[in-house]
């Protein structure tokens, strides 16, 4: 279910009278797209020793690229540490 349809009604029927009718078509399609983010999640949630070992990983990659790029810079500009 596209929330798209929906959020056409919505707009053009919008008025600032708190009502349900408006409300409840976008809660669902909200819902909807939780419940896609919940079950990515899922995996992680059961292991987190792994979730903490994926994150560990990416973050030492990032190191080694963040690393490579600074020495790429440091060249560039001629502020070579040593």
């Amino acid at each position: 279910m596209s929330a798209e349809p929906h959020s056409r009604r919505i707009l053009s029927g919008m008025r600032p009278t708190g009502r349900v009718d408006c409300k409840k078509p976008l809660l669902d399609a909200l819902l909807e797209e939780q419940a896609v983010l919940r079950e990515r999640a899922a995996p992680f949630e059961k292991n987190p020793v792994w979730a903490r070992e994926v994150i560990e990983s990416g973050c030492a990659r990032a190191r080694e690229v963040a690393e490579e790029t600074l020495d790429e810079v440091r060249a560039a500009v001629g502020a070579l540490y040593t």
